[in-house]
């Protein structure tokens, strides 16, 4: 997943499985959906969600997927 403008930094820095998280949501996976297909914890999907929320500074769904889709256009 290729990222570039103002958010590409906080993007990048965003850990391996953080970025796999935030593709499977941007795909459309629940968190109990992200957590079957990583064979891990809902609870610990919960967490890698609330810290993109946090690195990428949005604070709704809404929010998160349009920076992600507003970079996949640039």
């Amino acid at each position: 997943m290729n990222f570039s403008s103002d958010h590409n930094a906080n993007i990048n820095n965003l850990t391996a499985r953080e970025r796999e998280v935030l593709f499977l949501r941007t795909e459309g996976l629940t968190r109990e959906q992200i957590a079957e297909t990583l064979q891990i914890a809902e609870t610990t999907a919960k967490t890698h969600l609330q810290n993109i929320h946090r690195k990428l500074g949005v604070s709704t769904q809404a929010e998160l997927i349009k920076l992600v889709y507003s970079q996949r256009k640039a």
